[in-house]
């Protein structure tokens, strides 16, 4: 191959355009075939940095006299320049999993403080992903169990069709997740079916769930194509809920969970650089639960007047206002989703989420316990 090689320092006529041996991949390195190269300052202090003083290199005096060591004193160490080019994969090493030549043309940009001849491949690990913004749009089907005790002995179930949206920022070494999820449904008791349509007995529930996630690359498995992130998500979730016991004797309340906490996420990449799996967890470390009193029916000002508490102290209790669970929460939230895209910006997606909370009232004597089970199939806008 040919190169512009730099035997000494010296004026712009210094440089020779000569051939050169051909390099060789070491096992974790690629070898790049250049077809265009920038010249710009650096590449001017690179070919006479022997007769730059320290003012027209611009660097402060340290660093001015550490680039000397890389640079060289007399004669380059560096006898090819370009610190900025563009080319294609042309060699790969033999532990090279993340990087192939049937990449196409990728643009790197590298300070040549030091000598780099050979580019090695870990400290571009991220190249195959780009960086992106994903919109999703989801619909899917959800089924619920829920109880709390403070209300009812029994558990309710039921199922219903949620709709989320979700945006992701797909970084080099990091992500953002920000997700929304809305679901109304109607929970029917543990009771036979004859005596729930007798009674009317059922819970209506309307969840607004929102969360933020940020993450940061942990581990690498390029055997695996799979990356491992840590990071933390806050999350809000909204639960207005209207019980209705005998013959329409109902109560609204308004249930407020927030949580900050720890969460795991891994991504696993396929051959075809179309499709792709993630698997995270969720698990919470500060947590608050709040029932608001606008809609919480055991207040003092909302007590119904058909229903005797007098043989329920708990209840009793319940009505004089609001409670605050401070750090009392057990929560868990789990996804996986496999995406596949059809083109370069769209694509489709199918998600399995699993979510599982429950929160201590009145002193630890009851909880209120709610697990979901949401399938998702979604839309998938690359930009």
């Amino acid at each position: 191959m040919k190169a512009i090689v730099n035997t000494e320092y010296g004026t712009p006529d210094v440089p020779k355009f000569q051939k050169v041996e051909n390099p060789l991949p070491k096992m974790n390195e690629v070898i790049i075939r250049v077809h265009a190269v920038s010249v710009n300052y650096g590449d001017h202090i690179a070919r006479n940095f022997r007769n730059i003083s320290i003012k027209e290199s611009n660097m402060p005096f340290l660093f001015w006299f550490l680039a000397r060591f890389g640079f060289g004193f007399n004669h380059p160490k560096m006898k090819i320049s370009g610190n900025s080019f563009a080319g294609k994969i042309d060699t790969v090493g033999k532990v090279v999993k993340q990087l192939s030549v049937t990449m196409k043309y990728i643009a790197i940009i590298i300070l040549m403080i030091f000598n780099l001849e050979l580019i090695q491949a870990q400290d571009f690990d991220t190249f195959h992903l780009d960086k992106s913004h994903i919109v999703s749009f989801y619909a899917g089907f959800a089924k619920y169990i829920e109880r709390d005790d403070a209300m009812s002995p029994f558990k309710y179930r039921g199922h219903s069709l949620p709709l989320e949206i979700s945006y992701r920022y797909i970084g080099v070494n990091s992500r953002h997740i920000f997700y929304a999820n809305f679901d109304n449904l109607r929970l029917r008791s543990s009771l036979p079916t004859y005596e729930n349509d007798g009674l009317n007995h059922y819970v209506q529930n309307t969840n607004i769930q929102t969360g933020y996630s940020y993450l940061h690359r942990a581990f690498s498995l390029p055997e695996c194509q799979s990356d491992l992130f840590f990071g933390g998500e806050i999350n809000s979730l909204l639960n207005l809920r209207q019980h209705a016991y005998m013959y329409d004797n109902e109560f609204l309340m308004l249930d407020q969970i927030n949580s900050l906490g720890f969460k795991a996420h891994m991504e696993k990449r396929f051959a075809n650089k179309k499709q792709i799996a993630f698997a995270s967890l969720t698990i919470p470390i500060i947590s608050y639960v709040l029932m608001g009193e606008t809609y919480n029916a055991y207040v003092g000002s909302k007590i119904d007047p058909l229903m005797n508490y007098s043989d329920n102290m708990l209840l009793y209790l319940a009505k004089k206002g609001d409670f605050v669970s401070f750090n009392k929460l057990v929560y868990f939230k789990t996804d996986f989703s496999f995406t596949r895209f059809l083109g370069n910006h769209i694509g489709v997606e199918f998600k399995y989420s699993l979510r599982y909370y429950k929160f201590t009232q009145y002193q630890d004597i009851n909880y209120s316990k709610n697990l979901q089970s949401q399938l998702f199939i979604g839309i998938v806008g690359k930009l």
